[in-house]
This record gives C-alpha cells, structure tokens and sequence, in this order.
C-alpha cells in the first residue's frame, strides 16, 4: 500500500495540553479508515504530529521545520 501522510499540529505541551486528548482521537479515525477496505484501498495514513506547544510561533516553526 502508498503511504499518505497526514500532518498535524497539537498542544501536547504548554499552557493547554488539551493535544493529549485530541491527538488519541485523530489517530483512532486514522485507524479506522485504514481498517476499512473500501475506503482508499491502495493507501495507508499515516499521523505525523508535532506538539505546537500552544504557541503560534511553535506551531510555524514545526511546520516551517517539517516542510
């Protein structure tokens, strides 16, 4: 199967850690897509996360980083 990579950003860190409970979520309908075989059948997702840190400037720079 190709991979399709899926970027994303989460508080993991800082004053918000509220990634802790989002990015669990983001990676269980990652799963379940890839679980299925008549959704994308040729591809497998794939989570790649960064912690923004609740920081505007930390998030740019992953993303600026990852790019």
């Amino acid at each position: 199967k190709k991979k399709l990579y899926i970027g994303a950003l989460f508080p993991m860190s800082g004053g918000w850690p509220g990634g802790q409970a989002c990015m669990p979520s983001a990676q269980m309908a990652l799963d379940l897509v890839n679980n299925r075989s008549d959704i994308l059948p040729d591809y497998e997702l794939e989570l790649i996360h960064y912690d923004s840190m609740v920081s505007a400037c930390a998030g740019e720079s992953e993303e600026v980083r990852s790019s």
